[in-house]
């Protein structure tokens, strides 16, 4: 995804999610930045319609969010 992601757009690195541990599940986040949220979202969508994940994997886009948890 890195490689490929819309001129200025910065990625961070992947962090553990303030609530880390939730129903027995670890939690991760990535966050991006950019200026062109339709641009962005387009490049996610792609990327995650070629992706494959482990059936105890889930997966949550929040586009614009107000909080981290």
């Amino acid at each position: 995804m890195k490689e490929e992601l819309p001129p200025g757009t910065n990625l961070s690195e992947p962090a553990p999610a303030p609530l880390e541990k939730s129903h027995g599940s670890f939690r991760f986040h990535l966050m991006l930045r950019t200026r062109s949220i339709q641009r962005l979202s387009r490049h996610l969508r792609n990327v995650l319609d070629k992706l494959t994940f482990p059936e105890d994997v889930f997966v949550t886009v929040d586009v614009d969010a107000y909080q981290l948890m």
